[in-house]
């Protein structure tokens, strides 16, 4: 329940607490049903996070056909690794790189590179500020950080060489990721700066899990709109691929036209257990 009610950690970053809790919770004794329905609650309450929906299926899947489950974990982590070596590769040695949000793959990236002569840019990543956690890990790595409003953000593009995001589902249309990553991707294009996604093959939205996906709506909690206005909260948008310059996955760079598509068998009980929830509105 406290990893369906975070806002700040990436989909990387949920999946690894999740999958340690479940594996915790295997080992203690608790029944696979009940688990099911834990994690049934946490993709109800992030809808956007592809690569919990398609990990959990495989998982369970895995579970009920008693295969190994810690190869596939075993599969993202190593697929994790490389594309943060590619992305760290891809990065200048001096100047100045920005980034989005708090992203566990692009962290995986800075831990990868030389430190001292690397600036990133940062906003704040309102309104969870998660902005602010991604900069406190880069900082205790050593960077050199500016920090700046998010509608900022865009303008100081021009002031560095490349930009990258990280994902939460990747789609046919185009990356999902925190509200204000399409405006960057503009700014990047309108600049002539190179914008890079890091993704992961288990991100990949596919087309028979379209029911567990949503982008998810906030009720508008967070702004300090006039009263007579309808607060609009929506804290993810779709940057289309036409504004992307390519995305590392698969442990590759590629076009956008040449992600890796791959269907993902529905797990029953998973599914189950999601619909009782969906019907109960969560609760």
């Amino acid at each position: 329940m406290e990893l369906s009610q975070n806002r700040v950690l990436g989909s990387s970053a949920i999946l690894r607490e999740s999958y340690d809790a479940v594996m915790d919770a295997l080992a203690g004794g608790v029944e696979v049903e009940e688990i099911a329905r834990s994690i049934a609650h946490l993709l109800y309450s992030h809808p956007t996070m592809a690569v919990l929906i398609n990990f959990f299926h495989r998982f369970f899947n895995a579970l009920e056909n008693d295969k190994e489950v810690r190869m596939i974990w075993k599969e993202i982590d190593r697929e994790a690794e490389e594309n943060a070596k590619i992305a760290s590769s891809l990065m200048p040695p001096r100047g100045k790189v920005v980034l989005f949000s708090h992203s566990l793959s692009l962290l995986k990236a800075m831990e990868e590179r030389e430190r001292k002569n690397l600036t990133v840019i940062l906003s704040e990543g309102r309104p969870y500020y998660e902005g602010r956690v991604m900069a406190e890990k880069l900082l205790q790595l050593g960077y050199k950080v500016e920090f700046t409003y998010d509608a900022f953000l865009p303008a100081m593009v021009q002031e560095a060489e490349m930009v990258f995001i990280g994902s939460d589902a990747i789609t046919s249309q185009g990356v999902i990721n925190r509200a204000g990553s399409f405006a960057l991707a503009l700014a990047a294009k309108q600049f002539k700066k190179p914008f890079f996604v890091i993704g992961h093959t288990s991100k990949v939205l596919y087309g028979h899990l379209n029911s567990y996906f949503s982008l998810y709506r906030e009720n508008g909690d967070h702004l300090q709109a006039p009263r007579g206005c309808k607060p609009r909260g929506n804290i993810f948008d779709l940057t289309p691929w036409k504004v992307v310059s390519a995305v590392i996955i698969n442990s590759m760079i590629v076009s956008p036209k040449d992600i890796p598509f791959r269907q993902i068998k529905t797990s029953s009980l998973l599914h189950r257990a999601y619909q009782e929830i969906k019907g109960n509105g969560n609760k």
